[in-house]
């Protein structure tokens, strides 16, 4: 599948590569799936009123590419944000830079209200929202 690329606001649907781009140009693609609920994250369960929700990230590198898994969040129909959690999947994202041909894949997991109806899996730098993948 062709990656998405958009000169706004983005929302391509999970599962659909979207085109990175660095200061100095393309730098890669990153592709999520869309997050997946769990009962009990490295054993543990969630917090009273909460569910696990762990979403799959790859990143794929055709230049210079940093990750790090602290710039996701889910968003809810609300438009309130989510965080991810302290508590990782056996497989975490984490965090690295990598060049090109490299490819970094790993979970990102959040603990969401179990009444909860999560829209987006959001890609963000820390200051602006970068991509904003919708969930079906």
């Amino acid at each position: 599948m062709a990656p998405t690329t958009s000169p706004g606001p983005v929302q391509p649907s999970v599962g659909v590569p979207y085109a990175l781009a660095g200061p100095a140009g393309p730098s890669g693609t990153v592709e999520v799936n869309a997050p997946l609920p769990r009962q009990r994250v490295n054993g543990q369960a969630a917090p009273e009123g909460m569910g696990w929700l762990v979403v799959r990230v790859r990143y794929e590198a055709t230049g210079s590419l940093s990750y790090r898994a602290l710039d996701w969040q889910l968003e809810d129909e609300g438009s309130s944000r989510t965080t991810r959690s302290d508590i990782d999947a056996t497989e975490p994202l984490g965090a690295g830079q990598l060049q090109a041909g490299e490819t970094a894949t790993g979970t990102v997991t959040f603990a969401v209200p179990e009444d909860g109806d999560i829209t987006a899996v959001v890609l963000t730098d820390g200051a602006q929202d970068v991509v904003s993948f919708r969930v079906p």
